[in-house]
């Protein structure tokens, strides 16, 4: 699907609403997507109930607080943006704390009560947590999903009935293609739902081909569309030996998968990515993952990488966690000690930069959040406020 670019002569920047629809809830027009305007505001959660926002037009200006609370202090591990059951904003993170894994609120810039909390019924760590088609979706350790349609409330989905579903296994990721179908990772097996989550089956073995290997584990998920094409990529990692790989599929036809290309040769594994990366987003049908300093991008939709490793090219700093995209050019990379990377320019070689905004008055350049004094936090994840996918 291509982009439009204009409606009755109207520059697609400047449409507000299509036959009463606002843009934001625009999917596509006879099969045209419409494309992002980009971002207002960011947050980033992170360890011991940390959360910090930004406006976009300043992603040097971070104000971070820690979530009330929480005691003790419990790490946010994602952050999602959507819509509540009324058609409203809505920011969801996600954590490890065993008795309020999910947190909701309409203002993460209000301040340290501006959270509420919600128990689900089967508690644990979650990991990933997105929105998409006006459904919400949590996944977490155990093979645990847990699905809501207005982000308040939340169900544990059913998955005892679906074939090679794994209830010791963490379940780390979820996509969504915007229009009912999710897919996510639980072991060896790609599992995917055609009804907003509500219901799973299982549509592929790591043991198939092209990569023939019970060994793998599948440990990321995007969608988009890339040169007019709608595309699923999966990053997949083995311990032994240590090995990564990506494979890819168009939306059209996700029976048949192919391994991506490295820099444009041959189908390649570890030279894609590090094993140690984390996440993998995409955006404006660019696909990225980070690990340590490196950032491994495709322009292709998932197709073919190349890795950024040379000073200059690469992030400035090291111990990258997390990374988001508004689908309009701009990435953000969090990191260890409080550290965020920049890049405005669709995360091309050498448009990194370390944001500069000093937290505590001084000279740090950092991330301050005011616990008993400027505490210093691993950041876990990030998201805009555009509407998922991108």
């Amino acid at each position: 699907m291509a982009d439009i670019e204009a409606l009755n002569g109207v520059a697609a920047a400047d449409i507000e609403a299509f036959n009463g629809v606002a843009k934001a809830d625009i999917q596509a027009v006879n099969g045209l997507t419409v494309p992002a305007s980009g971002a207002t505001l960011w947050t980033i959660v992170g360890a011991d109930g940390a959360v910090a926002t930004a406006a976009h037009s300043d992603l040097n200006d971070w104000t971070g607080v820690v979530s009330a609370g929480l005691s003790p202090h419990k790490d946010h591990l994602a952050v999602g943006y959507g819509k509540d059951g009324s058609g409203s904003p809505l920011w969801v993170s996600v954590s490890e704390d065993g008795t309020r894994e999910i947190r909701y609120t309409s203002d993460p810039t209000a301040g340290v009560d501006a959270w509420t909390d919600v128990n689900p019924s089967n508690p644990g760590r979650m990991h990933a947590v997105l929105w998409g088609n006006n459904v919400w979706m949590a996944a977490g350790d155990d093979g645990n999903l847990w699905r809501s349609t207005n982000g308040t409330s939340w169900s544990e989905v059913d998955m005892s009935g679906v074939t090679n579903w794994a209830t010791d296994v963490d379940v780390r990721h979820l996509a969504s293609d915007g229009a009912g179908k999710w897919m996510c990772g639980n072991d060896q097996y790609i599992f995917v739902s055609t009804n907003d989550g509500a219901g799973w089956t299982e549509l592929y073995d790591c043991a198939d081909a092209p990569l023939s290997s019970a060994s793998y584990e599948v440990r990321g998920i995007t969608h988009t569309v890339a040169s007019g094409t709608a595309r699923w990529a999966v990053l997949v990692k083995k311990a032994s030996p240590n090995e990564t790989n990506v494979i890819h599929a168009p939306a059209s036809d996700t029976s048949s998968w192919t391994k991506a290309t490295y820099d444009g040769g041959v189908a390649s594994g570890q030279d894609i990515v590090g094993i140690g990366t984390r996440h993998m987003v995409a955006g404006a049908g660019i696909v990225m993952m980070v690990g340590g300093d490196n950032v491994s991008r495709s322009a292709d939709g998932g197709q073919d990488w190349i890795k950024y490793v040379s000073d200059g090219d690469e992030l400035t700093r090291t111990d990258a966690r997390g990374l988001g995209t508004d689908g309009n050019g701009t990435w953000v990379v969090v990191h260890d000690s409080g550290r965020v990377s920049i890049s405005t320019n669709h995360g091309v070689a050498g448009s990194w930069a370390e944001q500069t905004g000093v937290q505590d008055g001084g000279s740090n350049t950092n991330l301050r959040f005011p616990t008993g004094g400027s505490n210093v936090e691993n950041l876990d994840a990030v998201a805009a406020n555009v509407l998922l996918p991108v």
